[in-house]
């Protein structure tokens, strides 16, 4: 059994501990809150734990509140949660709030990174394959399409605009096209009047746009014929027309 001897002296060495943590923990300068990589801040500031020998919760809790400062209101339901109730693990609590808070998501970080990105010499296509690249697995087209449209020409854009239901590929490849167009030609067009203009941006639309359904309606012929071998397919006005071979009699 414990004796009562002993319980005293437990506590008096949880206390000489504790005293021993706070002495300690006023002299150490522990790394500034660092809002724009939260999970390094954390990595530095457990780091300064393990070396100063601070193991209570306790201090490790009050001292990420006091590098918080004022930014401590975003999280102050969980401080008071955790002040509130006899919760042995208030630091990890806190930690994970504040991770929660600060972090940026998946979709901020990258909008973050591509969105200074421009298109310079390169072709639309090749900017957006280097997204891509750049972005990683978690990059989306639904994340890219946006950021990539951002980095090409209104004119260009406007026109891909026009194309809702075009993959992102596909969009990549007509304005490779209309960028490739002569800057003569640019240049002559721009020259003219407004309603000369809009007439060549329409009629460039148009033309553009019956390639693409022209591409996409061979893409479809062929996955026909990839189904079905013995069932050839025929263009009428764009659309697929598939018919039978007769029987030999």
């Amino acid at each position: 059994m414990t004796t009562n001897n002993e319980v005293e002296q437990n506590g008096a060495l949880i206390v000489k501990s504790e005293a021993s943590e706070a002495t300690v923990i006023a002299k150490i300068n522990f790394p500034d809150f660092d809002q724009e990589d939260i999970e390094t801040w954390f990595i530095c500031l457990e780091a300064s734990f393990h070396v100063n020998g601070i193991k209570l919760d306790k201090f490790k809790f009050n001292t990420v509140i006091v590098a918080l400062g004022s930014r401590a209101k975003y999280v102050h339901s969980v401080i008071k949660q955790c002040q509130n109730e006899n919760n042995s693990n208030k630091y990890e609590t806190l930690k994970e709030a504040v991770i929660a808070h600060f972090q940026p998501s998946e979709t901020q970080r990258l909008s973050s990174l591509l969105s200074g990105m421009s298109l310079g010499d390169q072709k639309p296509s090749v900017l957006l394959s280097e997204m891509r690249r750049l972005g990683g697995a978690g990059c989306t087209d639904n994340i890219l399409t946006n950021l990539w449209l951002r980095a090409l020409p209104n004119t260009t854009r406007a026109i891909i605009a026009a194309m809702p239901t075009a993959t992102l590929d596909d969009q990549a490849k007509v304005a490779d096209k209309i960028l490739e167009a002569p800057r003569e030609q640019i240049s002559s067009i721009q020259h003219r009047g407004d309603g000369a203009t809009i007439n060549s941006l329409e009629q460039r639309i148009e033309a553009l746009t019956q390639r693409l359904d022209e591409a996409l309606t061979a893409r479809k012929c062929e996955k026909q014929k990839a189904d079905n071998p013995n069932v050839p397919c025929i263009f009428f006005d764009g659309k697929i027309e598939v018919y039978s071979r007769p029987r030999p009699m």
